[in-house]
């Protein structure tokens, strides 16, 4: 079970330095990677290529994969989990004002 807020989908992503820039790679979303070049924009970004990943889905007409927490022993500055929301598509009725 992921972790829960009403109204929000929020998924692991595991944060690492690659050489000069940071890697953001989902847990749960396979082949939904940002990079950025820090942790921070590494985040931002995780979460706008999540959108994107989610609306490409939406499309297609199949369910976004459930996300789940992560036991992560490696939480250092450089390889770190991070929990980056979903955010509503634009448009949608955010159910969390509801």
């Amino acid at each position: 079970m992921g972790i829960y807020i009403k109204g929000w989908d929020i998924y692991p992503a595991n944060i690492r330095r690659c050489g000069a820039v940071f890697e953001a790679r989902f847990v749960d979303v396979p082949n939904c990677i940002a990079v950025g070049p820090s942790a921070a924009e590494a985040e931002k970004r995780a979460q706008s290529a999540l959108g994107a990943y989610a609306a490409a889905v939406r499309r297609q007409g199949w369910p976004m994969p459930a996300p789940s927490v992560v036991k992560y022993d490696c939480n250092v500055r450089d390889n770190y989990v991070a929990y980056i929301r979903l955010l509503p598509a634009a448009g949608a009725a955010n159910p969390a004002l509801a």
